[in-house]
Parts: structure tokens; C-alpha cells; sequence
């Protein structure tokens, strides 16, 4: 009983209740070895009290002996046991022997019933032990329950964390592809825009030189469309037959004023030209209605002022 007491004192206390209250969250082989401790230590408490009951049962008789009853005496009277030593001498020693073997069995049940207490002091020590121990290893794998849930709700919380730095170093990897894209782009739009630059720049001259070739080879045209008429001026006024009067005109066409209308209807002034040949032996133009009259007759006023010489037209002064 006072095992039992201990024992339910030691489950009650507040580590035995926080421990009961966490038994359900052990896991399944750290129960079976808690219930397979317990059920050892009921075992122990269990015999304990057996060898109690015996011993009490065993000295029960000698310190309350209960008187038989009649017909067992008179059952037992032919059957007595045998006297004690020292019964068989006078009446005077019987007393004090039947005393001695009264004492003599007080003494051994004593030493008996101490032996079986100290037995049972010292499992009860034993168990004690047991059970702080027990409850140190439950307390010590509570602990390290409760830091390996922390640890996993933070790994958790980490994990959650990984994912969002991984969401968001994706996108960045996008946004960089991106931009590597635009900027190829735009380095080629870049290089087209730079060779047409050059282009242009290259083209410029040409477009301007082939533009004073063309106004060189108009004005030239000209000259010899004049130098022509002059000839076949010159050629009607050797002849006989008498030419037809020309009619005269308010502003007589000269070469030079013909050389200033074509570079004005160019455009632009056109720069002089130091050397320029060009076949004499091409065939003349054909005149024309009063055009031709009036190249004419500009042809004879130079031919006229010249004193009839065929060479190259000179302009005259407007």
C-alpha cells in the first residue's frame, strides 16, 4: 500500500500530469517501451505485496493465536503434539519453558518481518529511482519534440521564403532576357542607321556632280544648237537668193544672255569650266518657226562682228 501511495504520489506530481498530458503525442515505440516500464514496475509492486501478505499471514497465528474449536480438540486430543523442550520435567519448570519458546519464536518472526522490511525499503528506493529517471528521459524527449517542431515550422517558414526569392529571381531572369533582347535590337537598328548615314553622306557628292555634269551638258547642247545656226547663217548669206526680212524684236536673245537664262533655270550658278571639247562635225539642229529666225539673225550680227571668221562664237556684250 505504501508502494501504491508512492507510486500514484510520483504520477500525480506536475511533471507526471504535464507528461500525461503530452503521453498522446510520444510516438508509438516510446509508448510501448513507457507501458512495457510500467507494466514491469506494476509486476515488482505486485509481488512486493504478496511477500507482505505472506509474511503478515505467517505471523498472524503466533501474535493472536485463535482458540480451536471443541471438536477439533477433541478431534487433535489423541494426536497432541510433542511438549516443548523442558516440558518434561516438574510442574514448577513447565511455565517458564513454554515462556522461552514463546520468546525464542517472537525473536525469529522479528528478525524475519525486518529482513522482508529492509527488502522492501530498498525496492522502493530502486523504483523511485526508477521512476525520476523514467520521468527525466519523458521531460528530456519532450524538450527535443518541442525544438524539433520549432525547427520544422521555421524550415517551413525559410522554405515559403525560398520559393517567393525563387519566383521573384525568375522573373528577373525574364526582365534581364528581355532587355539582352532590346538592346540587340536596338545595336542593329543602330548599324542600319549608321550605314544609311554613310550612305547619304557618300551619295551627296554624286547626286551633285551628276546635277553640274547634266547643267554642263545642256549648256553645251546650247552652245552648239548657236554654233550651228551661225553656220547656216553664214551659209543663207552667201548664197543668192536674198533672204527673208527678220522681224525685229524689243530684246535680242545674245549668248551670254542665253548662258545667264540657263543657269538660272538650273537653279543655281554654274562653276566655269576650263577646258571642254566637244565634236564640231555633229550635224546642225533643225530651226523652227520664229526661233529659228531669231538664232538667225543673232548668228549674222556675230558673223558680222567678227569679220565672217568660222571659228568658235565668241558671246557678245549684252
Amino acid at each position: 500500500a505504501c508502494v501504491r501511495t508512492t507510486v500514484a504520489m510520483a504520477w500525480a506530481s506536475p511533471g507526471g500530469t504535464a507528461r500525461s498530458k503530452q503521453r498522446g503525442r510520444l510516438s508509438r515505440p516510446r509508448r510501448r517501451r513507457v507501458g512495457d516500464a510500467l507494466a514491469a514496475l506494476a509486476q515488482e509492486i505486485s509481488a512486493l505485496e504478496s511477500c507482505v501478505a505472506a509474511v503478515q499471514e505467517a505471523s498472524a497465528p503466533e501474535t493472536e493465536p485463535a482458540s480451536p474449536p471443541p471438536a477439533a480438540e477433541e478431534a487433535a486430543s489423541p494426536q497432541r503434539p510433542p511438549p516443548p523442550p523442558g516440558a518434561d520435567g516438574p510442574p514448577d519448570d513447565r511455565p517458564a519453558a513454554a515462556a522461552g519458546y514463546g520468546y525464542a519464536l517472537d525473536e525469529d518472526h522479528t528478525i524475519r518481518t525486518t529482513a522482508a522490511i529492509r527488502a522492501m525499503a530498498q525496492d522502493n528506493a530502486v523504483m523511485r529511482q526508477n521512476v525520476s529517471d523514467h520521468d527525466a528521459v519523458l521531460r528530456a524527449v519532450l524538450a527535443e519534440v518541442r525544438r524539433l517542431r520549432a525547427e520544422a515550422s521555421h524550415m517551413k517558414h525559410l522554405c515559403a521564403q525560398a520559393v517567393d526569392l525563387q519566383g521573384a529571381l525568375g522573373s528577373e531572369v525574364r526582365a534581364q532576357e528581355a532587355l539582352r533582347r532590346e538592346g540587340a535590337q536596338l545595336a542593329a537598328r543602330n548599324a542600319d542607321l549608321l550605314a544609311l548615314a554613310q550612305d547619304a553622306l557618300a551619295a551627296e557628292g554624286d547626286v551633285e556632280r551628276s546635277a553640274f555634269a547634266d547643267g554642263l551638258a545642256a549648256e553645251n547642247a546650247m552652245l552648239w544648237r548657236l554654233v550651228h545656226a551661225s553656220r547656216y547663217a553664214s551659209m543663207m548669206s552667201s548664197a543668192p537668193v536674198q533672204a527673208t526680212p527678220i522681224p525685229t524684236r524689243k530684246q535680242r536673245l545674245t549668248l551670254s544672255s542665253r548662258s545667264s537664262h540657263s543657269r538660272t533655270s538650273s537653279g543655281g550658278d554654274t562653276p566655269p569650266c576650263k577646258a571642254l571639247a566637244f565634236s564640231q562635225d555633229s550635224p546642225p539642229p533643225k530651226l523652227v518657226g520664229a526661233v529659228a529666225s531669231s538664232d538667225i539673225g543673232d548668228a549674222d550680227a556675230g558673223a558680222a562682228g567678227a569679220g565672217g571668221s568660222s571659228g568658235s562664237p565668241r558671246p557678245a556684250a549684252s
